[in-house]
């Protein structure tokens, strides 16, 4: 079990949440799963809201023995590792894990079901880049250790024009590894900018993939009270390209450009 909210702020006790730790297959593999650390306590929390760096969020919620929504603290935890155990030892266990770069996001409630006094910066966006190592480096052939591979994803999180204090708005934008800049539309969160792939766990790159998201048009407006208006809006893709990393030097680049038929109306 997991601490849920942050323990003692507003004097009270932690409220515990079940997350999956370990999956038993049919065919006698124990996946187990590894989380973050808890990230803020009683006494150390976001005091920013709009530029919340840590791994802990702000909900209004009515506690106990009282009549009113008051402001607390809950934690968020990410996977740092996955293991992929073969119970009967016959193969090595396979090893994933991850490394979260930058700091998360925390985009404002935009839930119509809130209401507007009690909304903040709880949703969370997840991280800008995201690296992944797959490989056991603690297995040995021979007296060799198993190398690990290396990918780094870079992710859209759709942060910009998001609420901010005063009737602000947020500026957003993505950079990829070519230091090329993309407005981080709402619409492309969760979309992969650049995947990186590397030479196992070193610096040395072994090719790249950018891909361009664009907006193609609305499609439909409602408008909502004391939020922007809800858009429904049609996306796809304005180039993607692959760079490899040449042995002999310099880069190959392969280029696709994606073009649209207008929308109709």
């Amino acid at each position: 079990m997991f601490d849920n909210r942050v323990q003692g702020y507003n004097n009270l006790p932690a409220l515990v949440h079940w997350r999956i730790t370990n999956i038993a297959t049919e065919t006698g593999t124990s996946i187990n799963v590894f989380y973050s650390s808890r990230d803020c306590t009683a006494s150390s929390v976001p005091t920013d809201l709009a530029y919340n760096d840590r791994r802990c969020y702000p909900v209004y919620w009515t506690q106990p023995y009282n009549v009113d929504p008051t402001l607390d603290f809950f934690h968020k935890y990410v996977v740092d590792r996955v293991e992929v155990q073969d119970l009967t030892e016959v193969s090595p266990t396979q090893v994933t894990a991850y490394t979260y770069l930058g700091t998360p996001a925390w985009h404002y409630d935009d839930v119509e079901i809130v209401k507007p006094e009690h909304r903040t910066y709880g949703q969370f966006r997840g991280y800008g880049r995201v690296e992944v190592r797959t490989g056991n480096t603690g297995h040995t052939v021979d007296s060799v250790h198993d190398k690990q591979t290396l990918t780094r994803t870079t992710y859209f999180r759709g942060m910009d024009a998001d609420v901010m204090p005063n009737n602000g708005r947020r500026p957003a934008t993505v950079r990829n590894s070519l230091n090329e800049e993309v407005t981080d539309h709402r619409q492309f969160a969760d979309t992969a900018f650049e995947k990186e792939v590397f030479n196992g766990d070193s610096v040395s790159r072994i090719s790249t993939s950018i891909t361009v998201p664009q907006v193609l048009g609305a499609t439909a407006t409602r408008q909502r009270a004391n939020l922007p208006a809800l858009t429904a809006e049609l996306t796809g893709f304005s180039r993607s390209r692959t760079i490899t990393d040449l042995a002999a030097g310099g880069t190959r680049t392969m280029t696709k450009t994606h073009r649209y038929d207008a929308l109709a109306g």
